[in-house]
């Protein structure tokens, strides 16, 4: 596109925007970014390309699509309320619709890898892809969001408590295993007193301690797999909380 001198027909503003006097520079304009044989289907529309002069990158910046000293930020916004309780414009950004069954369209946001010093172009990544119904992470492939919980344990809480369980001093001087053991009746007719005790001392009252060393054991274990479960809940919300997907 060639555009003839604007000269007296182009007023700059104090803070760098153009305005146009006369309108034939913005039809040649139009006429450009349209497309010429562009089909518009609706009123207040801005169509780039068309299928004679097709547009397949948009490049929004200075001097093409690299620059030795280009501008820091590019910021893309709509029109700002003005007056009293005034709502805004919404912005709507979507990709091209398929039709029928075929497949849905991709939605990606890219950003450029730091290398190695020099003047090669960096690397880009995608670091979020929308695809149909789904999304993906870090490059990662689009997934659906999963089904819901069944959460028959309504109670909740945003409070992550402390253990209150202590570990437990096994005293019981028994021999800790993964069976609590069938424990010995003592004799039905002990002789005396000294019978009975001794009876019990050699059977029941070692299986009882063996039992509770048992019981003791498995219980700390528990309290290890439960700290452990804790630890990495607390981890999860502090990645979650990193990327900004929870509070």
């Amino acid at each position: 596109m060639i555009i003839p001198p604007l000269r007296n027909d182009l007023a700059v503003s104090p803070d760098g925007l153009l305005s146009f006097r006369h309108t034939k520079y913005l039809e040649e304009i139009a006429r450009n970014i349209n497309g010429i044989g562009a089909l518009f289907t609706a009123d207040n529309e801005l169509i780039i390309g068309s299928d004679q002069f097709p547009v397949d990158k948009v490049v929004l910046g200075s001097n093409g699509e690299t620059n030795t000293a280009p501008r820091s930020t590019l910021t893309a916004t709509v029109t700002d309320a003005s007056g009293t309780d005034v709502h805004a414009t919404d912005f709507i950004l979507r990709t091209g619709r398929s039709t029928g069954a075929a497949a849905g369209t991709s939605l990606k946001l890219q950003t450029s890898i730091p290398s190695g010093s020099g003047s090669a172009l960096q690397a880009v990544q995608t670091m979020i892809e929308l695809l149909e119904a789904k999304l993906a992470f870090f490059g990662g492939t689009p997934v659906a969001q999963p089904t819901g919980y069944t959460q028959t344990y309504a109670t909740t809480t945003r409070t992550h408590n402390n253990l209150t369980s202590s570990t437990l001093s096994d005293s019981s001087g028994g021999t800790a295993n993964t069976t609590v053991q069938a424990l010995t009746d003592p004799a039905d007719t002990p002789a005396t007193a000294d019978a009975l005790r001794d009876d019990l001392v050699a059977n029941l009252i070692p299986e009882l301690r063996n039992n509770f060393a048992d019981l003791t054991a498995q219980v700390n274990n528990l309290r290890t797999d439960i700290t452990n479960l804790k630890d990495l809940f607390n981890q999860v919300i502090d990645d979650l909380q990193g990327y900004g997907l929870l509070a």
